[in-house]
């Protein structure tokens, strides 16, 4: 059989192609009630969230552009922070001190230094507010939170991260409820796009933005335009008017809500995917069984090192109707099928290329590993860790076979 190969250009065009045929669905399917919001007049930054990199101990010429630490017993370790000239200064009494080059003039001032609020946990020295220049029109700050550690295991580093991003944040009108809603900041562009980018609703109704891996309230748009369960109502964002602070959305039908929940007690609708053999397969084969769906890859170390302790699982509780498909998220199929192959994993294997599409804009994962248990009917029984990882998939498990 003649294999069809194609021009990395013309295939990257296909892609781009594809990402904007799935933005006009949902717009056609969607109904013309609005609800209409106001957008705040500062950035968002999202709690907690922070990316983490290492400082050095600092030489003595780059000791010396530090203000008033030239022949002190003060540490001084040098980084960056968006790309910008950083230093924590641990003095001899007192919390560190967090200096960033705002101005990029390539040095720092006694301006441009920041004082810690408390740390997180016993870990972290504090935590400082830095907010970074912007050309405008409507936001003039990046508000950026850097988090500083405590020294850990090796004397000339520390740990500092910063948050990854910022929030354009608003509020709605829903009947006389407010829905709270963000949408990631390009501070590049100095906008915020709504086919790009990571937004998040207040789909409960309870005053914040639950941005953990496995809920709905948090998603990443990747050239598409989301839709969020709220309540009993499918919506997506129509407008955002940074200038005016204006925030539009507008309601679906059920149809145009592509992200399969995995919260408990959701039915998981039915998919197709490849095998390892190349054999199609679907989910409903496996009715009637309980069914462990392993998000898992070769380059996550969590994955592989809860392979071994799945194997034992599996053993354990096939007999009784257990059942685990592999959803791999492996481009480089030979490193997976060597893995499977090493660990001896005995159970189905979806391929990632048969899976992508699912794992992008269904199940939207973002943690690795996700584990979600199913039960009998296709429905979700958990996908909490502290319910399907580990021992405490046994206990899970043993519970469900009495």
């Amino acid at each position: 059989m003649t294999q069809l190969v194609l021009p990395k250009c013309f295939a990257r065009l296909c892609l781009k192609l594809c990402g904007l045929l799935l933005l006009l669905p949902c717009v056609g399917l969607c109904q013309e009630r609005e609800f209409r919001g106001k957008l705040d007049p500062a950035l968002l930054v999202p709690p907690l969230t922070h990316q983490v990199s290492h400082f050095t101990l600092a030489a003595e010429e780059e000791r010396s552009g530090v203000p008033g630490v030239a022949g002190t017993r003060n540490q001084v370790f040098v980084g960056k922070v968006r790309g910008r000239l950083a230093f924590v200064v641990e003095t001899t009494v007192g919390s560190p001190v967090l200096y960033v080059d705002v101005d990029s003039d390539g040095k720092v001032s006694a301006k441009e230094a920041f004082a810690l609020r408390p740390g997180l946990d016993e870990l972290q020295a504090g935590i400082a507010r830095v907010s970074l220049p912007l050309p405008g029109p409507v936001y003039k700050d990046y508000p950026i939170d850097v988090y500083v550690y405590r020294k850990q295991k090796q004397d000339n580093l520390r740990i500092v991260g910063e948050s990854p991003f910022a929030f354009v944040h608003g509020r709605i009108d829903m009947d006389g409820r407010p829905l709270i809603v963000e949408y990631q900041f390009d501070p590049k562009a100095n906008t915020a796009r709504l086919e790009l980018g990571w937004q998040g609703m207040d789909a409960n109704g309870d005053g914040q933005i639950d941005e953990s891996p496995r809920g709905n309230e948090y998603l990443r748009a990747n050239n598409e335009l989301l839709v969020f369960h709220v309540g009993d109502r499918y919506l997506l964002t129509k407008a955002l008017d940074l200038v005016k602070g204006d925030v539009v959305l507008q309601s679906c039908p059920p149809a145009a809500y592509r992200t399969f929940e995995l919260t408990a007690g959701a039915e998981l609708p039915d998919f197709t995917f490849t095998d390892f053999s190349g054999k199609q397969r679907m989910l409903s084969e496996f009715r009637g069984k309980y069914v462990l769906l392993d998000f898992w890859a070769t380059w996550c170390s969590p994955c592989v090192h809860d392979l071994p302790h799945l194997r034992e699982v599996y053993e354990r509780f096939h007999g009784r109707g257990f059942e685990i498909i592999g959803m791999n998220g492996d481009e480089d199929e030979a490193r997976a099928r060597k893995m499977i192959a090493e660990k001896d994993l005995l159970w189905t294997q979806a391929t990632y290329g048969s899976i992508r599409p699912f794992l992008e804009r269904s199940f939207r994962i973002r943690a690795w590993p996700t584990y979600v248990l199913l039960d009998r009917a296709g429905k979700v029984v958990s996908s909490r860790d502290e319910d399907v990882r580990g021992p405490a998939l046994d206990r899970t498990l043993e519970g469900l076979f009495k």
